[in-house]
């Protein structure tokens, strides 16, 4: 791109960029700069591709979009507008003895990879489903209580969740490699859970993620 408003005698300016086209908003195009030599605003003459700073006059450049001159606009590139993010719908499961939580540690990749969670689906779930989810993983549903509705926004999807906080009979270790039954009072020590689930924490009166950290800086 070369100003000649700016530059003078069509001096080449590399960090300069042209407008953007009132048409198509695109920067890629190729823009003509020029100074009519009698102070007047004209486009160049077609298929011109230089300008003149010469000429008397106060007169101001003129620039043309020459993609819309040639008809060329369908050929170059435009840019492309962000993708909305993913919603998904999620139950979270809150499944205690009273001493006791249901952890389960995430897969090593993908979003928040290797930390701890609260079991969950991802869909909505009635409390009729939410008891056979719980009875299918072995435990004895003694109360189940409906938490509030929470969202939790990542850059590129965002968690709508409907949590149940279910108190068994009582919980025992089984052998299985992702899931922990874990004293209360060592989950905000010791388990790396994420701050989506905060308000779900908030029903065991426990601190995760970022509210953990700032409670421990405060201190």
């Amino acid at each position: 791109f070369r100003c000649f408003r700016h530059g003078g005698g069509g001096k080449a300016l590399p960090d300069a960029l042209p407008p953007p086209c009132l048409l198509t908003g695109c920067r890629l195009q190729v823009y003509h700069v020029s100074r009519h030599p009698h102070g007047k605003q004209e486009p160049p003459a077609s298929g011109s591709r230089s300008g003149s700073s010469r000429g008397g006059g106060g007169g101001g450049g003129y620039v043309v979009c020459l993609a819309k001159k040639r008809g060329t606009i369908d050929q170059l590139p435009v840019k492309k507008k962000a993708k909305g993010r993913r919603i998904v719908d999620m139950t979270v499961f809150i499944i205690e003895d009273g001493g006791k939580v249901w952890l389960r540690k995430r897969p090593n990749q993908g979003l928040l990879a290797g930390l701890y969670e609260f079991p969950n689906q991802e869909t909505y779930m009635t409390k009729k489903q939410v008891v056979e989810y719980v009875e299918k993983h072995g435990f004895d549903p003694v109360r189940i209580e409906k938490l509030e509705d929470a969202k939790h926004i990542f850059s590129h999807v965002e968690w709508h969740m409907k949590g149940y906080r279910i108190h068994v009979a009582s919980i025992d270790e089984i052998d299985n490699a992702k899931d922990y039954f874990v004293d209360l009072d060592e989950v905000s020590k010791n388990y790396a859970l994420p701050s989506a689930f905060q308000k779900y924490a908030e029903a065991l009166n426990l601190l995760i993620g970022k509210a953990a950290k700032d409670k421990t800086q405060n201190i």
